[in-house]
């Protein structure tokens, strides 16, 4: 008869009790605290996620983190000439993801727990539609951190915290502190141009600004950020609330100003018969204008794609001051500044794309004749 090794069987069972108590060990987790205050637990290294709400997955690719998704909303889907967007263009590969909502934060906790890879952590920005924080957390059982995308002129610290946020979450704290140095650099040397121009800062405004979609030559900014960060005089500001982000104002109104200068917000371009350069075109009222009469109508790119396209703030705000502040910006050719911001946020220059979406009109001479 064998004699059994009980000293074998003793290192087997440790052994076995030792793998045993690992795998019952939970995740090293660390603690954020998000845009809503709240401390949220996320796993310590984050690896997979979905990103819900205007401007989150932008933030994500601005972070260069884009790979981490594993799935997008619905606005992600379609095809990028019907909303086009710097970070989908750079990255047609985020369309192939799985669904996991519709868009604005109107997120499918059904779909989200059916996605294989898991995320493991939910970056979710501010919106007062769609599934909350809290509920989407308690529904899918995944932390939920909240981001609030904020603005480059009126909102800019709550930017900076979110890409802080976001950056945290996901492990890339020196790309985000990057990114933040970067916008501080091109905001001081547009404001350092603007402040040595020795030219009268004009009169101006924008239309066909969008807002939840495609406006008329009325829909308009009173804060528009690339106005606010040269220091223009918005016409459009005068009576409206501070925190107004977006306005429709009388044409008769837009007639009274008669701006010196007028851009045109090319998202408004939707079709031969509608839209704001088709007002322009066929509108009396528009035609008696001086900007119109003289040529100073320009084509910008839209500020406003599912959420603030910030690297066509910046990209906007050189463009025009070259138009409005000639002896400060001459020496700025706005194409090639555009695709060098554009390379530095989502990784490609995107310009190009822009303007083929938009008629060849960005940063140009729009005619209504």
């Amino acid at each position: 008869m064998k004699i059994l090794d009980v000293n074998f069987f003793w290192r087997q069972s440790l052994g076995l009790c030792a793998l045993l108590g690992a795998m019952a060990l939970p995740a090293a987790a660390r603690d954020i605290t998000d845009a809503l205050g709240r401390t949220v637990e996320v796993p310590d290294k984050v690896e997979r996620i979905i990103c819900s709400g205007p401007g989150c997955l932008r933030f994500l690719t601005y972070l260069g983190a884009q790979d981490m998704a594993v799935a997008v909303d619905a606005i992600e889907k379609r095809p990028p000439g019907a909303a086009p967007r710097a970070y989908a263009i750079a990255h047609p590969e985020l369309r192939d993801l799985p669904l996991f909502g519709e868009h604005r934060g109107r997120d499918n906790p059904e779909l989200i727990l059916a996605l294989d890879p898991a995320p493991q952590v939910i970056l979710k920005t501010l919106s007062s539609i769609g599934v909350g924080h809290d509920d989407l957390s308690n529904q899918t059982g995944l932390p939920v951190v909240a981001i609030d995308p904020g603005d480059l002129a009126g909102q800019r610290e709550a930017l900076d915290a979110a890409l802080r946020i976001m950056g945290a979450t996901v492990g890339r704290d020196a790309r985000a502190e990057e990114v933040i140095a970067f916008f501080d650099s091109e905001i001081e040397e547009l404001a350092a141009r603007a402040a040595r121009s020795g030219a009268e800062a004009p009169g101006v405004y924008v239309g066909g600004v969008a807002f939840q979609g495609a406006q008329g030559f009325t829909g308009t900014e009173p804060f528009y950020p690339p106005f606010d960060l040269l220091g223009l005089k918005n016409l459009a500001r005068t009576g409206a609330p501070g925190n107004s982000r977006h306005s429709v104002v009388a044409r008769e109104q837009i007639v009274d100003w008669d701006p010196e200068i007028l851009f045109l917000d090319l998202g408004t371009v939707r079709g031969e018969d509608v839209g704001g350069l088709h007002e322009l075109r066929t509108d009396a009222a528009y035609r008696g204008l001086t900007a119109v009469a003289e040529g100073e109508v320009w084509g910008v790119l839209p500020n406003t794609l599912y959420h603030v396209e910030l690297g066509s703030v910046l990209a906007n705000a050189w463009f025009i001051g070259s138009v409005t502040r000639p002896d400060a910006f001459g020496d700025v050719d706005p194409v090639a500044k555009a695709k060098e911001i554009e390379s530095f946020l989502v990784g490609k220059p995107v310009f190009d794309t822009f303007n083929a979406a938009y008629g060849k009109m960005v940063f140009q001479h729009v005619p209504v004749e």
